[in-house]
C-alpha cells in the first residue's frame, strides 16, 4: 500500500518541480531583461548629458576665443577699408592655427546682414544670413549661439557684435562642425553613434556633392525620410539595416528611448536614440546610440542557468526527501 501511494505521488512531485523550476528560470529571464533595458535607457540618457555637456564646453571654447579676436584693433582696420581679399590673406595664418584647435569656421558679417568675408571659403559671400545665432546676436546686441544645421552638416556657431570706439561695424562669427562631439562621445561611453537628419533639412544635390567630394557612398536614399550625417561606424548601413526603423526614428523621444534589441557577428547590441534641436529650439532629428551589451548579456545568461540549476538542484533534493517520507507513511 505504501508503495502504492508512493509511486502515485512521484509525477505529482516532478510535475511540481517543473513547474516551480519554470516559475524562477522565467522570474530570473524577466528581471534579467528588465534589468538590461534599465541599464540600457540609463547609458542612452547619459549619453544625451554627455552630448549637451560638450556643447557648452565647446561654446564656452568658441565664445573664449572670439572674445579674445576682437579685442584686436588690427583686424579692425583691415576689415573697415572694406578689401576682402586683403582681409582674407591677412587672416589666414590666424585662421589656420584657429582650426588645429577645431574652429573650422571664421566669418566676418556686414551690419546690413550679409557675409562679407569667410576665412575658410575664399570664394563665397555676399549671400544673406538667416541664420538663427546671427538674428539672435543682431537682436539683442550680444551673443548669438547653438547648433544650426547647413545644408549637408551641423555646425555650432558663436557670433557676436564687432564694435570699433563703441560703435558696430559688423558681426564675427566662429564655429565647428559636430563630427568630434560623438568622436569623443565614443571614446568616453563606448557606444557607436549617429546624427540622423529630417530629409527636410538636407538639400539632396548639395548633399550628393559633398558626399563625392569626400569619397563617400550618397546615403541619401537610404532612408525614406532621414539622412545619417554623421556616424562612428565605418559602415552606416548597420544603424540603417538593424538600429532602427522610420517608425523608431519618428518615436524617438527628448528623454531618450530604446529602439531595438539586435545580435550582429555574433555580438548583442541595443540602440537607443533622444532628440536633436537646433538653436531655434526647432526638433531636425535625432542622435542614435548602439550600445554592445555582449559581456552584460552573457553575465546575465550564466546567472539564469545557475538560478536554473540551483532551482532544479533544491526541487530534486525536496522531491527525494518528500518521497523519502512518504516511504515511511
Amino acid at each position: 500500500m505504501k508503495l502504492s501511494i508512493r509511486y502515485k505521488l512521484l509525477p505529482i512531485i516532478v510535475l511540481g518541480v517543473i513547474i516551480l523550476a519554470t516559475i524562477f528560470y522565467t522570474i530570473s529571464i524577466q528581471s534579467k531583461r528588465s534589468a538590461v533595458e534599465k541599464s540600457a535607457i540609463g547609458r542612452v540618457q547619459s549619453a544625451k548629458q554627455t552630448f549637451y555637456n560638450l556643447e557648452k564646453n565647446d561654446v564656452k571654447m568658441l565664445k573664449a576665443a572670439l572674445t579674445s579676436f576682437i579685442t584686436n584693433e588690427d583686424y579692425k582696420e583691415v576689415f573697415l577699408k572694406n578689401d576682402r581679399n586683403k582681409l582674407y590673406q591677412y587672416g589666414q595664418e590666424l585662421f589656420l592655427n584657429n582650426k588645429k584647435l577645431g574652429i573650422t569656421h571664421f566669418y566676418f558679417h556686414r551690419t546690413n546682414g550679409t557675409v562679407f568675408s569667410r576665412l575658410h571659403d575664399e570664394n563665397k559671400y555676399d549671400d544673406p544670413l538667416t541664420r538663427i545665432t546671427f538674428n539672435q546676436s543682431k537682436k539683442t546686441g550680444s551673443w548669438g549661439t547653438g547648433l544650426e544645421l547647413g545644408k549637408t552638416a551641423f555646425a555650432l556657431r558663436v557670433v557676436t557684435p564687432y564694435l570699433k570706439e563703441g560703435s558696430l561695424i559688423g558681426y564675427v562669427e566662429f564655429g565647428e562642425e559636430i563630427d568630434h562631439l560623438i568622436e569623443i562621445m565614443k571614446d568616453q561611453t563606448g557606444m557607436d553613434y549617429a546624427v540622423v537628419v529630417n530629409k527636410q533639412f538636407i538639400d539632396a544635390k548639395d548633399w550628393a556633392s559633398v558626399r563625392k567630394t569626400k569619397g563617400l557612398e550618397n546615403n541619401y536614399n537610404d532612408l525614406a525620410e532621414y539622412v545619417v550625417i554623421d556616424t562612428t561606424l565605418p559602415n552606416s548601413s548597420t544603424f540603417k539595416d538593424h538600429a532602427f526603423s522610420p517608425i523608431d526614428l519618428a518615436s524617438v523621444t527628448d528623454e531618450g528611448k530604446l529602439l531595438n534589441h539586435f545580435d550582429l557577428d555574433g555580438k548583442n547590441y541595443i540602440s537607443g536614440g533622444f532628440s536633436l534641436y537646433d538653436a531655434s529650439g526647432k526638433k531636425v532629428g535625432s542622435v542614435i546610440t548602439i550600445d554592445d551589451f555582449t559581456i552584460i548579456d552573457q553575465a546575465y545568461k550564466k546567472a539564469s542557468l545557475n538560478m536554473l540549476f540551483i532551482t532544479l538542484g533544491g526541487a530534486f533534493i525536496i522531491s527525494i526527501i518528500m518521497i523519502l517520507m512518504v516511504s515511511y507513511v
